[in-house]
């Protein structure tokens, strides 16, 4: 009869060899050349659900031979998968990976070489680097264009306010053209009738001289001496009016006070300014209500003079 020890059974020392068999995309076999020695897989990024499929080659109780694998890129340990000889992704996004799968004979020695495959998952259009590319020029373009955009609205509000300016500054220049017209014309008519009444009184003067009439001579002279302080006087003012141009209220008094001591002086009256409401002082008083007020006030302290009859 035959008979055998245990101790003298060897285990099977050679490990089985590895073969993927087929890539499954959506459960939909993928042809692919497995038997190439480097094999790549490209995928669109819309085709990431997949499974591999794959067998050890060898057939001593082929049933028992067990596998572990790994999709290096997206797996940080190896997943052991006993008898089953596929493996299950989904969802994955796009990217470089390698598919790993090593095995076992029913022995328990494994190839540790094990079987590979890369995978290369391509991004959609607008996340590849041509399409961040086209991003950036865009965004580049966009901020030239709004900073083109502010740039003419700066332009355009400058231009604006440089016309509106300019309006203004013309409006204020025929204002003063017309203010010095109008106070050429005063003058010329209050130093035409002063010097009327030079003349008048100058003649009369004459022929009273020929009389020697002290009393009616020193009335003439009083005329003429006062017609010719009111030129002068009205000539001050009319400089003045053109030269201050705008002014305050209080610039205003201070012209007239001093206007009313050289006129009520020579007319031995005597002449004192109170002012009220000191806010309004500081107003400002455009050129016509200034040349307005000048005059007015000047022909008041004159017909005071010549009517009032007065000392204080």
């Amino acid at each position: 009869f035959n008979s055998f020890h245990p101790t003298d059974i060897i285990d099977n020392p050679f490990p089985p060899q590895i073969v993927i068999t087929d890539l499954k995309i959506f459960g939909e076999s993928r042809k692919i050349q497995w038997h190439q020695p480097s094999t790549q897989i490209e995928l669109d990024y819309n085709e990431n659900f997949f499974s591999f499929d794959f067998v050890g080659l060898h057939y001593a109780n082929p049933l028992k031979n067990e596998y572990t694998y790994i999709l290096e890129g997206l797996e940080k340990k190896w997943s052991y998968a006993g008898s089953r000889r596929y493996a299950n992704y989904t969802n994955v996004e796009p990217g470089q990976y390698t598919f790993r799968v090593k095995a076992s004979n029913s022995d328990g020695i494994w190839n540790e070489g094990g079987v590979s495959c890369v995978l290369l998952i391509r991004p959609p259009f607008w996340k590849t680097n041509l399409a961040y590319i086209i991003y950036i020029l865009l965004a580049i373009l966009m901020i030239l264009m709004i900073d083109r955009t502010q740039s003419n609205r700066v332009k355009k509000r400058l231009a604006i306010e440089t016309e509106r300016k300019i309006q203004i500054e013309k409006a204020k220049i025929g204002e003063r053209d017309k203010i010095y017209a109008q106070t050429a014309a005063d003058f010329h008519d209050q130093v035409s009738g002063e010097i009327g009444i030079l003349n008048v009184f100058s003649e009369l003067m004459k022929r009273k001289l020929s009389n020697t009439d002290a009393k009616a001579t020193k009335a003439y002279l009083d005329k003429i001496i006062a017609s010719s302080q009111n030129i002068a006087g009205f000539k001050d003012s009319f400089f003045w009016i053109l030269d201050s141009g705008e002014i305050s209220f209080d610039d205003m008094i201070l012209h007239l006070k001093d206007r009313g001591y050289e006129l009520f002086e020579s007319a031995g009256i005597d002449f004192q300014v109170e002012v009220e409401g000191i806010q309004a002082l500081k107003m400002k008083l455009p050129m016509d209500w200034k040349r307005n007020l000048v005059f007015i006030f000047i022909e008041g302290m004159n017909n005071i003079i010549k009517h009032a009859h007065c000392k204080h």
